[in-house]
């Protein structure tokens, strides 16, 4: 009788396997320590990269209408730094509104300035009196009345001096902040005309230059012009006409909005080159 077929065991493995399969994990794992050495390789032989910073101030940007200087500490910059920024101010408000930036810029000037107090020199007193007449004029183009005249009133208390000493030195501010003073009282419903009047007149007697008498001698007609002083408003447009003869000026032509002045200024001019 013949033997029955031994059962092959369920888990036995091929004969195939059990020679290919050493290699093939033989194979794995160097494949696989190469790859990991590689990478340590790429990691040591990378450049260092820096950490990023954990404080970075945003880079200051220069205001597009206030020219700065270098140095940020008004008590640190001479007053010649002071009075060119100043200027550069004055011109912009020629030109415009004042912005927020302008009135940081003044605000900065005027605080350090004012802080020096008893220690302040001449020039130092002259540089505060301009800020205070050029923040007047900030808030004048803002067609801020009340803080206007403020300012223009702590320019007048800040630079008046016994004049007939410091004449020369103070022709220039002073007068200017007495007639900015008074034109604002004639646009504020806080003034009144009297005091515009009173104001622009002591300008007018306190500047020395015929260019600055001559607006006061406009702002005077014009204030003239609307209290009703018919006499008076005439007397000065044509001291007013008179110097725009001497300096080859005219007027604009004509139109339905002017104000009522300006009339008067045209009709003296044309009188006194009739002559």
């Amino acid at each position: 009788m013949p033997k029955p077929n031994k059962p092959t065991p369920k888990n036995k493995l091929p004969t195939w396997v059990k020679w290919l399969g050493p290699s093939l994990i033989g194979g794995a794992a160097i494949i696989t320590t190469a790859i990991i050495a590689g990478v340590f390789s790429i990691q040591n032989n990378s450049p260092e990269v820096p950490p990023a910073p954990t404080d970075v101030s945003p880079t200051p940007v220069a205001s597009v209408d206030i020219p700065r200087t270098e140095s940020t500490d008004h008590v640190e910059k001479t007053v010649a730094d002071v009075a060119k920024e100043l200027r550069a101010i004055d011109e912009f408000l020629a030109r415009g509104v004042a912005t927020d930036s302008t009135f940081s810029a003044l605000t900065e000037i005027i605080r350090r300035l004012d802080a020096k107090g008893h220690e302040r020199n001449s020039d130092e007193t002259m540089a505060l009196g301009a800020a205070f007449r050029i923040n007047g004029r900030a808030h004048q183009s803002k067609k801020d009345w009340i803080n206007a005249i403020q300012s223009y009133t702590d320019c007048i208390k800040l630079l008046k001096p016994p004049w007939s000493e410091q004449r020369q030195k103070y022709h220039w501010e002073l007068p200017l902040a007495y007639r900015e003073r008074g034109n604002s009282r004639a646009k504020s419903t806080e003034g009144s005309y009297a005091e515009a009047i009173d104001d622009i007149t002591t300008a007018l007697d306190l500047f020395i230059e015929d260019e600055k008498k001559h607006l006061c001698h406009l702002y005077l007609a014009e204030i003239y012009v609307e209290v009703g002083d018919s006499e008076k408003a005439a007397e000065h447009a044509s001291i007013a006409a008179k110097y725009m003869v001497e300096t080859n000026q005219s007027v604009p032509e004509a139109s339905s909005d002017e104000p009522p002045y300006m009339a008067l200024i045209r009709d003296e001019l044309e009188k006194l080159r009739a002559e």
